[in-house]
């Protein structure tokens, strides 16, 4: 799911949006223009235009997905 301009995650790293704990999907990369980065670290920052792959139960990654929409409930 990609990072929209103007994201509340946009600035937070990993560890501080605790989203395996909040919302049951594990981060398994991050791309970042042309770079993926593999099992980021916790303090990594995320930023809007990245792109993040998530794996968990379908509902969950749905969840997850609201979340970075801004159209969480």
């Amino acid at each position: 799911v990609r990072i929209p301009e103007g994201s509340l995650l946009a600035g937070k790293s990993l560890k501080e949006l605790e989203i395996r704990k909040n919302y049951g999907v594990i981060v398994v990369a991050i791309i970042r223009e042309e770079n993926i980065i593999v099992s980021p670290s916790p303090l990594f920052p995320l930023q809007s235009g990245d792109t993040i792959i998530v794996v968990g139960s379908v509902e969950n990654v749905k969840k997850f997905v609201r979340l970075v929409e801004g159209k969480e409930e």
